[in-house]
């Protein structure tokens, strides 16, 4: 509507324009990836406005045969990618990342591998390298923090109480989230911010568990209109849900944390937690072993201390 009024011929001007628009569309848990696709979506349909109206002439680019491209990607990211028609993906390291059929590209782990796409005599190579949290300086501050925090002769279960404790202790949830890009859904704008959404809360969990050597993976929530991310964690030889977005109050209360989605069954977590993440261990044992060992039996699990 700018374009054919006049008002602007600038493609980007017209693309901030929407983004103040429907920001507040959006709402609290929202990923920051399904807002990509909507705002995508639209972009795109102005992208053939702006052609059709200025004469501009805006051609696909078009990957010819074995090409490549270096990424970076931190831990607990999923990213989608597209080649051609019929592509078939393979990755040459699934401890770092795996792809499926679809092209959903998962950082699992920290190291390099190569993403391939095949589409028909064409070949793209991604050379992928993860790390903590896809920045140096916020690598080193995941170490320091997990060596100062998670320290002496404690057990894996004390281990997880501290981290997901400080997270919640030095992290408010971000309410106004479409207004600061990327930085809320991943650990290193948890860190740099000290606020996120769920997914850069889960990504931070995730974070800490692989460094100090726990076993842990990130869910997503099954319902397409309420994007939700939360962790797996896995103690003593148990898997375990749990919830650290939802532990922390909302609006944030300094030096509150709740255990409402501490180490929780499967049976637990349902109640208000439906998985989309396929393959997920079961979750079937009680903590309730635990609480007794940080004296902190009681009837609701937000009066634990």
């Amino acid at each position: 509507e700018q374009i054919k009024e006049g008002q602007t011929k600038d493609f980007n001007t017209v693309c901030d324009s929407l983004k103040k628009k429907y920001a507040n569309a959006f709402f609290r848990g929202k990923m920051m990836k399904k807002w990509k696709k909507i705002l995508f979506g639209v972009c795109l349909s102005c992208a053939m406005a702006f052609t059709s109206v200025t004469g501009v002439v805006m051609e696909p680019q078009v990957v010819s045969a074995a090409q490549t491209e270096s990424m970076s990607m931190a831990l607990g990211d999923e990213i989608k990618v597209t080649f051609g028609t019929n592509t078939k993906f393979s990755s040459d390291n699934t401890k770092v990342v795996t792809v499926d059929s679809d092209g959903k590209l998962a950082a699992v782990g920290i190291g390099k591998a190569d993403v391939v796409m095949t589409s028909g005599n064409d070949c793209f190579t991604y050379h992928i390298n993860v790390t903590l949290t896809g920045s140096s300086k916020y690598d080193k501050k995941i170490k320091t923090i997990a060596a100062k925090i998670v320290k002496g002769n404690i057990t894996d279960v004390q281990k997880v109480k501290a981290v997901h404790d400080y997270i919640i202790k030095n992290t408010a949830y971000d309410q106004e989230f479409w207004l600061h890009g990327d930085a809320p859904f991943t650990a290193e704008g948890l860190l740099k911010n000290k606020s996120a959404v769920c997914e850069g809360y889960a990504k931070t969990f995730l974070t800490f568990m692989y460094e100090i050597g726990i076993p842990c993976k990130m869910v997503v929530y099954a319902d397409p209109n309420l994007d939700h991310a939360w962790n797996m964690v896995k103690v003593d030889g148990k898997w375990y849900q749990i919830d650290v977005t939802w532990d922390d109050p909302v609006p944030d209360k300094k030096g509150r944390v709740s255990y409402n989605y501490f180490l929780l069954t499967d049976k637990e977590m349902a109640k208000d937690h439906v998985a989309l993440t396929q393959g997920l261990p079961k979750c079937k044992t009680s903590a309730d072993k635990y609480t007794s060992e940080f004296a902190l039996i009681c009837k609701n699990r937000s009066q634990m201390k």
